[in-house]
């Protein structure tokens, strides 16, 4: 059966508990803006390669300074937690801090039955650190401090990414342009895999019309899907599979139906 402790030593865990929480939020108050700046900094790294490339438009980049500044404040959160003290820590903290003289981790150890010592002693070191737990001055020699420096350089920061949010991006009409090919291109490499499928499936055309058909649409689709195409090549490669397919037709090497029409029509509609 454990032997209950007596109230003085639970007012003196109760005290280290507190100076604990406060060491805490000093811990907070250091790490989290620390935390934020370091966000920050990535999301204006960013900012600033978006104004060198056409990378981001204003809503990636707001969405990076969010996610960023988020991860950057859990970090510092998670650092600031992972600091939480036993109870034997605390009361080495407290001696340290507030120049105890090793009173709180003497009484700890002997109310935990770590360190053993008559009864009457017990008493008497656990009153004596009382008292002198009882004279610090928690606010003055323990106060709640800003790095006013790391808050400066926090200010910095979002004034930076508010400037490079706020202005216009001359690279912003060049992303757009880029995504507006990018899509076409897609929608018409969709085309052409529609297109593709129905010579596959139709069941008037031989084996060898086919492979005519499909020839110049398969190279179309196997430049259209390399990395990086501009929009000067795209256009090429579907000028050149129309061209070839214009021929056929000419040529009635293959049916000049409805397959060839399409195809003729929705390529020339990307020129």
């Amino acid at each position: 059966m454990t032997t209950p402790h007596p109230p003085e030593y639970e007012t003196l865990v109760g005290q280290l508990g507190r100076w604990d929480r406060r060491r805490l939020v000093n811990l907070a108050l250091t790490w989290l803006p620390r935390g934020l700046l370091a966000g920050l900094m990535v999301a204006a790294l960013a900012a600033a390669a978006a104004r060198l490339r056409p990378l981001l438009d204003e809503q990636q980049l707001l969405l990076i300074i969010a996610i960023t500044g988020a991860l950057g404040l859990l970090a510092g959160l998670v650092w600031t937690l992972v600091q939480r003290h036993d109870l034997a820590q605390r009361a080495r903290f407290a001696d340290r801090q507030f120049r105890l003289q090793e009173r709180s981790a003497t009484a700890v150890e002997i109310q935990t039955g770590r360190l053993t010592v008559p009864p009457i002693f017990a008493d008497q070191q656990l009153e004596d650190t009382l008292r002198a737990v009882d004279n610090v001055d928690t606010g003055a020699q323990f106060p709640f401090k800003l790095n006013w420096q790391d808050f400066a350089m926090l200010l910095g920061a979002a004034t930076l990414l508010t400037v490079a949010y706020i202005l216009p991006n001359p690279q912003i009409p060049k992303l757009m342009q880029q995504r507006a090919i990018t899509e076409s291109i897609e929608e018409q490499i969709g085309v052409l895999e529609v297109l593709e499928e129905e010579i596959l499936n139709n069941p008037e055309l031989t084996d060898e019309e086919k492979e005519a058909l499909l020839e110049p649409i398969q190279s179309a689709l196997s430049e259209l899907g390399q990395p990086g195409i501009s929009q000067e090549e795209a256009v090429a490669s579907l000028s050149e599979a129309e061209a070839e397919l214009r021929v056929l037709e000419e040529e009635n090497a293959v049916p000049a139906g409805d397959i060839l029409n399409e195809a003729g029509s929705s390529l020339a509609d990307n020129q």
